[in-house]
């Protein structure tokens, strides 16, 4: 075995051996990564479920905000305060929750599952049943990581998130300053999400919990990357466990000068490690841009994408897609949980085409072809 391709495999044999919840399925599942068969016997422990695609905001950059304009027959948002009121009622509509019968029958099928992910296009907190849906995912041990933007929490929540001993919060925060973020996040208050974060690493320290890892994440634009090493500063302040920013990738052409100059996004990162080295926080920095001097391999990954073998996303309406990457289940085919078994799913046509194809690197057509993950 190359060296490379032990690096490719390492992270998730250790995943595997650290969550795994049954030693003959870890079996299974260090055979599968091996050998990548057609045919798997291993079930998957990480699982993705999209429990809303509601969302209380009209972030300026966002899928969620661009897919309800283009629902609409918008061609860009909004201008005017009374109209983006307007457009904001909009996307408090569209969208819908998953129910808790629902959400326990998926769980029900994964009866090895460690890892959850509670995320979709929606803003999880919308959900009325989040909070019994996580008492659910404790009962089973499954170890819950969610992203939300932080502004439905509330100092009861958190206490609720640190009792149900959720394993990571990712709190968007794509600025260090009101007028950045406010502007960014549409609808949203600085002042008052920072008050929610301070408010659950408090929770935290007064249960004497490691849990949950809280970091603050930011998508990286022209608009804010300057704000970056303050990011650093305001995590520090709030007693963090880490910073994440991630490189911003538009998604319409309205929204290409929102990305970064390179240099600039060069500039931000040295300066946000020196911040984070002088005052001792975790700081990571996800998807560099092509280009980057920060960015491995000239911006693309040569690591293998083990999802379709793996791991397991479901949509809202109980679709599977082959990865979370991949929100929509049109053209895939991969079946649905809440008409089909999961097992009867897992190694279907469907999904044997689809490894067969990531395995032979036969992704001409797929979206898999622009994915950094691509074989």
């Amino acid at each position: 075995m190359t060296l490379e391709r032990w690096s490719q495999i390492n992270p998730y044999l250790s995943r595997i051996a650290r969550y795994s919840h049954s030693p003959l399925n870890t079996v299974w599942g260090i055979y599968t990564i091996l050998r990548l068969p057609e045919t798997v016997r291993y079930q998957p422990e990480l699982v993705k479920i999209e429990i809303t695609t509601r969302c209380n905001l009209a972030c300026r950059f966002c899928g969620h905000t661009w897919g309800v304009a283009w629902a609409k027959g918008l061609a860009d948002l909004p201008a005017g305060s009374e109209e983006e009121r307007k457009f904001l009622k909009a996307c408090h509509r569209s969208g819908r929750d998953m129910s808790l019968e629902t959400f326990q029958h998926i769980l029900s099928q994964f009866p090895y599952m460690s890892r959850l992910d509670v995320q979709g296009l929606g803003e999880p907190l919308i959900n009325p049943a989040f909070l019994s849906m996580l008492e659910l995912s404790a009962q089973q041990k499954a170890k819950v990581q969610f992203y939300t933007n932080g502004t439905l929490m509330s100092p009861e929540i958190s206490r609720k998130l640190v009792d149900f001993q959720v394993a990571e919060i990712s709190i968007s925060l794509d600025g260090a300053s009101p007028s950045v973020y406010e502007f960014i996040r549409r609808g949203a208050r600085f002042d008052r999400v920072v008050a929610n974060v301070q408010a659950l690493v408090d929770a935290k320290r007064r249960a004497g919990s490691e849990r949950p890892y809280v970091r603050l994440t930011m998508v990286a634009t022209s608009h804010n990357t300057a704000e970056m090493p303050d990011l650093i500063a305001l995590g520090h302040r709030l007693g963090v466990d880490e910073v994440v920013t991630t490189y911003f990738k538009d998604i319409a052409p309205a929204l290409s000068s929102w990305i970064c100059d390179t240099e600039e996004m060069a500039e931000a990162i040295a300066g946000s490690n020196r911040k984070a080295a002088e005052l001792g926080v975790r700081f990571v920095v996800e998807f560099t841009p092509p280009d980057s001097p920060n960015s491995e391999n000239g911006g693309t990954s040569s690591r293998r994408c083990l999802w379709p073998w793996l791991s397991v996303n479901v949509t809202i309406d109980g679709f599977l897609t082959p990865c979370s990457y991949v929100p929509c289940h049109d053209g895939w085919d991969l079946g649905n949980l809440l008409e089909t078994p999961f097992l009867e799913l897992w190694n279907a046509p469907a999904y044997r085409v689809l490894r067969r194809r990531l395995r032979s690197g036969l992704v001409e057509g797929l979206v898999c072809q622009s994915c950094r993950d691509q074989v």
